[in-house]
């Protein structure tokens, strides 16, 4: 679990809103000091998402945040937000939520699609991510190891074929 949390405001121009969250609830303050965990305030420009992100946002009845009304970045929007970010921790964390099938990969590449700048690394990653899944697929029999190793060798044509295509310009990914 994360002890941080992004927090971005949809009408927050010069970044105000997002100062006073850093200085409220940020990093370092007593609230981080009590509860072991903090807000980052960001402007919604930061991060890279997929087109029609808004209509999608995510909305919880919390009391607690009354008047405010909290919404959320949809599971799918946020994953493919966290590839293009590209950090180690974003792809463990997109991972994590694919094994756990709290995202479904099909609508993630879906949403790669719609990513303004990184669409072709980021559908490239989840390309990486099927061809794993369908190697850890094959069962352990007798027959296994040439399976796997047929696999193997088809799994690095694939890559070969994609960096070539990826180095041509050419981001079309058949899977």
């Amino acid at each position: 679990m994360s002890m941080e949390a992004d927090i971005a405001f949809l009408s927050d121009p010069d970044r105000r809103k997002a100062d006073a969250v850093e200085g409220a609830i940020g990093e370092m303050s007593t609230f981080h000091e009590n509860n072991h965990v903090y807000a980052e305030g960001i402007h919604v420009d930061t991060a890279e998402l997929p087109a029609g992100w808004r209509e999608r946002l995510v909305s919880w009845n919390l009391q607690s945040s009354h008047p405010a009304e909290p919404r959320f970045v949809e599971p799918h929007d946020l994953v493919v937000s966290k590839l293009a970010a590209g950090r180690e921790k974003d792809i463990v964390f997109a991972a994590s939520l694919l094994d756990a099938e709290l995202v479904g990969l099909d609508t993630l590449l879906a949403r790669a699609a719609q990513l303004p700048h990184s669409s072709a690394r980021v559908t490239q990653s989840l390309g990486s991510y099927r061809r794993q899944e369908l190697h850890d697929a094959i069962p352990s029999t007798s027959a296994a190891p040439q399976v796997k190793d047929h696999l193997d060798d088809l799994i690095k044509k694939i890559a070969e074929r994609d960096r070539s295509r990826s180095q041509d310009h050419d981001y079309g990914l058949e899977l």
